[in-house]
């Protein structure tokens, strides 16, 4: 296996294939995307330390189809250069290099071929959800989805068969074929969320999922490098509106109203969620109070009865990975490794300082800094590393991208480290801090494609 391994690797170096496949998949198979990391990734190899290439049957037919692209062209020009050996040579050096724009045509290939079976897929899912007929609740939103998804569940699953979409399954493929081999046909309840990296991409899971109650948590700054401008994010998500059931209701808050006015004109439609009442008030973060905000008024839409409503609030359960209490590396924590918004680390920063205060302990942070961040928000980094400065008594910053950005916001160099990864952080920096002294706070560690 080692021997293996390392032939691949050695062959990755001088043709690339398995790099630009990784970043391909990293980044949901966009072209366009691959297009934005060559010029950072051109030059580099062997850039899979955080995570690996996953092969699937997709990554088989690409890795083939790309390599008898790469021969075929090859052998095509040394035909046409025969003869001329520095013409030749020049020749397979640049063929070489152009590694990457055979699996960019091999992808290129593939979509279109796809297109078709994945429309047949799309259609007999959505025959079996209108066959089964489940009241949907569809959430869209920059952040908050995942959390306020799994609060609706809890709120719910007493009163109703209820189903929700596991995970960050939020794509109108992945949707699809959780729909086909996971729905069940006695579900009287299903709960999704639903993503966007485009305009039409919310609009093509809806025609999978229509929602019976739609929810717009909020427009935020969360992959918004991927569209022009804010106002086109608010189309994009606007979408889970305008794509819901003719009589479906539909939530969200007095801020996201004003944002998607030009696109979703039928505003009266559209309901503010209720206020906490005392009963309902839990111990929860701001934003999280915001998404159970949410949940509260689509559990009483559908009718869930008061008592069990107020139980299932006071045992109310966070999702892995965003904002939930836990022991980490031994330490008293907050693992807040899945949100990647400023918006919503700013939260996580908050409560996390929150605990520490209340444990009589100092604030650890370990961060690696805001993705996909649009220019005119190139600056959150920097705010970042302000906030960590007088919230946090020290920060770790992973060496990504970003940590030059983040360590500007730090007016003293002693109250932060640069470390290179995750794991030399685990092995060899957290050892020289008292579990009994310090409240740990877990931002995301990023994927390769920042490093």
């Amino acid at each position: 296996m080692a021997l293996l391994h390392n032939t691949l690797k050695i062959y990755n170096t001088f043709l690339p294939f398995f790099d630009t496949l990784y970043i391909l998949q990293l980044e949901e198979y966009s072209n366009k995307r691959l297009l934005h990391w060559l010029p950072r990734f051109f030059f580099k190899r062997n850039i899979q330390k955080r995570e690996r290439l996953i092969i699937t049957k997709k990554v088989l037919i690409l890795t083939v189809l790309s390599h008898i692209l790469f021969i075929f062209s090859a052998l095509l020009l040394l035909d046409i250069t025969r003869g001329n050996l520095y013409t030749s040579a020049a020749l397979i050096v640049a063929h070489i290099l152009a590694v990457p724009f055979f699996v960019f045509c091999a992808n290129a290939i593939f979509t279109v071929v796809e297109l078709f079976p994945k429309k047949k897929q799309l259609a007999r899912a959505a025959q079996k959800v209108k066959r089964v007929n489940p009241k949907t609740i569809v959430i869209a939103g920059s952040f908050g989805k995942t959390s306020t998804k799994n609060f609706v569940y809890q709120l719910s699953k007493s009163s109703f068969r209820t189903q929700m979409i596991p995970g960050n399954i939020n794509t109108p493929m992945g949707i699809a074929n959780w729909v086909l081999s996971s729905l069940l046909p006695t579900t009287e309840l299903l709960i999704a969320e639903v993503d966007a990296y485009e305009v039409g991409e919310i609009k093509r899971s809806c025609l999978v999922i229509p929602a019976d109650v739609a929810l717009l948590t909020n427009i935020g700054d969360q992959h918004l490098e991927r569209f022009k401008s804010k106002s086109e994010l608010a189309q994009a998500l606007s979408e889970v509106f305008s794509n819901s059931k003719p009589q479906s209701v539909k939530f969200c808050d007095k801020e996201t109203i004003n944002l998607i006015a030009p696109y979703y004109p039928e505003i009266k439609e559209i309901r503010v969620p209720e206020p906490l009442t005392n009963a309902n008030m839990v111990s929860l973060s701001e934003s999280n109070q915001h998404n159970l905000r949410y949940a509260v008024s689509i559990a009483k839409e559908l009718g869930v009865p008061e008592d069990i409503l107020h139980s299932a609030v006071q045992n109310i359960e966070l999702p892995e990975r965003r904002q939930q209490m836990t022991n980490l590396f031994g330490f008293e924590a907050i693992d807040d490794s899945y949100n990647i918004s400023f918006t919503t680390a700013t939260a996580g920063i908050k409560a996390a300082k929150e605990l520490a205060q209340q444990k009589n302990k100092k604030l650890l942070v370990i961060t690696a800094g805001i993705p996909e961040l649009a220019k005119n928000e190139k600056d959150k980094n920097k705010e970042l590393g302000v906030l960590l400065s007088s919230h946090a008594d020290f920060t770790i910053i992973l060496a990504s991208m970003f940590a030059q950005e983040i360590a500007k916001g730090f007016s003293k160099m002693d109250h932060y480290a640069i470390v290179s990864t995750l794991t030399e952080t685990i092995q060899s920096v957290l050892p020289t801090y008292n579990k009994d002294e310090w409240v740990l706070l877990l931002q995301p560690e990023l994927n390769d494609l920042y490093y």
